[in-house]
């Protein structure tokens, strides 16, 4: 119809997204081994392409719950909180400020006592961030978590699967930690086992902010559906 807006599927995005994740864990894989198209792809390392997507979709989840507070159209500023803290998450994935903090947090006697504490090294400094930051952590999951209650309870579905990502993301900050801890032995599987764990961990990164967008895409679709059957 003329005039009339199109939208993209909700579902297509999901799928799109998740063909991307696995192109960038088969690119991983592939070249995790050659010595110069490896750092390109590996999802362990900074400032390469794995990097550049994770920050491309976060870019997208905090827009895509700007768009939901736009579909509301309610004096609701949940949706931009939300926004604006996965725009920071999109930022810290280019910037790597996290890493930053952590480095300059673990050069005084309080990193010392926290390396001796885990069983950590120096060289894995930027690995515990998990630790050092879990009480902030900790408390913008819970608000993720309620505030999705609040917008998405009754479509009790997708409520549900608005946890998952966020079980991911906990998954994924866990991981860091067992990064770190495997890192500072001296088993001789440990580079195998940090390898999985980095391969693992940074696939729950990706898979969750893909099925993020989704809810968030989901969530605009259906309020659009009400409104428009509303008369």
């Amino acid at each position: 119809m003329r005039g009339e807006q199109i939208y993209p599927s909700p579902n297509r995005v999901l799928i799109t997204l998740f063909l991307l994740d696995a192109g960038m864990g088969i690119l991983h894989l592939v070249f995790i081994g050659d010595p110069q198209w490896g750092p390109l792809f590996n999802l362990a390392h900074e400032e390469n392409l794995p990097t550049w997507y994770s920050s491309f979709q976060f870019l997208l989840v905090s827009g895509s719950a700007g768009y939901c507070y736009l579909i509301e159209k309610k004096n609701n500023l949940g949706w931009l909180v939300v926004a604006a803290c996965m725009l920071g998450l999109a930022i810290d994935e280019t910037l790597q400020i996290h890493e930053t903090l952590i480095d300059q947090i673990m050069l005084g006697d309080a990193g010392e006592n926290l390396r001796h504490y885990f069983g950590a090294t120096q060289d894995t400094d930027s690995l515990l961030w998990t630790v050092v930051f879990a009480p902030l952590i900790i408390l913008a999951g819970t608000g993720l978590a309620v505030f999705y209650y609040s917008r998405l309870r009754n479509n009790r579905l997708l409520f549900q699967l608005s946890w998952l990502p966020l079980c991911l993301l906990a998954l994924s900050a866990g991981l860091e930690y067992l990064e770190a801890k495997t890192l500072s032995s001296f088993a001789h599987d440990s580079m195998s086992r940090y390898e999985l764990f980095t391969f693992i961990e940074e696939m729950a990164e990706l898979i969750a902010a893909s099925l993020l967008v989704w809810v968030h895409c989901q969530y605009a679709t259906l309020k659009r559906v009400v409104k428009k059957a509303t008369p």
